[in-house]
């Protein structure tokens, strides 16, 4: 692969990694907001609170906790495709710096050649002038 194309790989990778992570805070922010919203339901309840009413807090708090666990499955499977990427931008940065070694190994041996190839041009010149 050129450097290029490995470098285009790594900026994708890096835009999809900080995808997931807003992805994650958002989902942190509803968890977070569904906690809320359980605690008011809960301060709100008092000896004075009727039966009809207990009862539809109790079922609001039941959807909202029923609501966390989907959010944290959720969560769990952001962090599961997070570490798969991040694991395929480690490698894919070892293959940027394996593909630069090689560039640079080539343009040493190619200044090498440059380099021989000048000083048989002298040599030759320098006779030909003698």
């Amino acid at each position: 692969m050129s450097i290029s194309t490995i470098s285009s790989s790594i900026s994708r990778l890096q835009k999809e990694i900080a995808d997931i992570h807003h992805k994650i805070s958002l989902e942190t922010k509803k968890e977070s907001d569904c906690n809320s919203r359980i605690g008011q339901i809960e301060r709100s309840i008092t000896k004075s609170t009727s039966l009809n009413t207990l009862k539809s807090k109790s079922a609001e708090v039941q959807r909202k906790q029923g609501e966390i666990a989907k959010i944290q499955v959720k969560k769990a499977d952001l962090y599961k495709t997070l570490s798969g990427k991040e694991g395929q931008l480690l490698k894919v940065k070892q293959d940027l710096l394996k593909e630069e070694e090689k560039e640079r190994k080539k343009q040493t041996i190619a200044d090498e050649r440059e380099r021989k190839k000048t000083c048989r041009d002298r040599k030759k010149t320098t006779k030909r002038a003698n």
